[in-house]
């Protein structure tokens, strides 16, 4: 149970990062390749165009694969970019279509009367007696996630995880 606003304005903060990233690396393709380009021919047209691309990068100040974070995308791109910030009332709006598509397509199986399987909405919207919206999940969701599967899969081994890093080539048993 969380207050809607409060989950929206973040859905929204999340968009306006991952948007802002996707225009800082398109920057810094950008960036690399003129200057890539101005390597190739080097000429007295092209050192105004290798300047910009070194100023531009420079002003981005950036390496977004080390950008991890909301706040740490964020920070970078109201340095680097134009219009990075999108204001509250535009996150709001961003963040509620999206909720709203979440609560319109998330749907879960619960056992009704007569063991029938009843489909229901996962996640529904109501309001407190202070007027504000509250957003709720399904309590079949909370009665899942304290099962005993979930606590079961959270207790697998590393070795059963999916590889993040090739292995090695190996030459000999103990290699």
């Amino acid at each position: 149970t969380a207050k809607f606003i409060t989950v929206a304005d973040n859905v929204g903060s999340v968009v306006q990062a991952e948007v802002n990233l996707a225009r800082m690396r398109a920057a810094e393709k950008a960036a690399k390749e003129a200057f890539k380009r101005s390597r190739m021919i080097n000429t007295t047209e092209n050192v105004k165009e290798i300047e910009d691309a070194v100023n531009h990068r420079i002003n981005l100040a950036l390496d977004t694969s080390k950008m991890k974070t909301v706040k740490s995308v964020s920070k970078h791109a109201r340095q680097a970019l134009e219009n990075a910030e999108w204001g509250r009332e535009i996150r709001l709006k961003v963040g509620t279509v999206l909720l709203h598509a979440l609560m319109n397509t998330a749907k879960i199986r619960v056992p009704g009367e007569n063991d029938e399987l009843l489909t229901l909405p996962a996640f529904y919207h109501d309001y407190r007696e202070a007027g504000y919206g509250m957003l709720h999940w399904h309590d079949s969701i909370y009665r899942f996630i304290n099962t005993e599967t979930m606590t079961r899969a959270s207790l697998v081994p590393v070795r059963h995880f999916p590889m993040i890093v090739p292995p090695r080539e190996w030459t000999r048993f103990d290699r």
